[in-house]
């Protein structure tokens, strides 16, 4: 029987750059990653982010988002877009 990992997802978090660095996501991310934590089962979070994106690379890292899961480059409209499937445990 294969072990189950749950975990929670999240690929989409934006903060626009006129109210970034007022620390609304920090407290936007603590809380959801507070509710993650309520739930027993999930054990980390994944997320994905754009690697010419520093500002949100950086975010990400010091939210603890330590493990790199993957690497992918895709092409849009002839630009090749790299990303990272970064992940954090919250296992209790």
């Amino acid at each position: 029987m294969s072990r189950i990992n749950p975990s929670a997802n999240r690929t989409l978090f934006s903060i626009s750059p006129d109210f970034q660095g007022k620390q609304l996501g920090r407290h936007t991310y603590e809380s959801i990653e507070q509710q993650v934590r309520a739930n027993a089962q999930i054990q980390e979070i994944w997320l994905e982010v754009y690697t010419r994106n520093q500002v949100a690379l950086k975010f990400w890292v010091k939210q603890g988002f330590d493990r790199i899961v993957k690497v992918m480059d895709e092409t849009v409209e002839g630009e090749t877009l790299s990303s990272m499937i970064l992940s954090k445990s919250v296992a209790q």
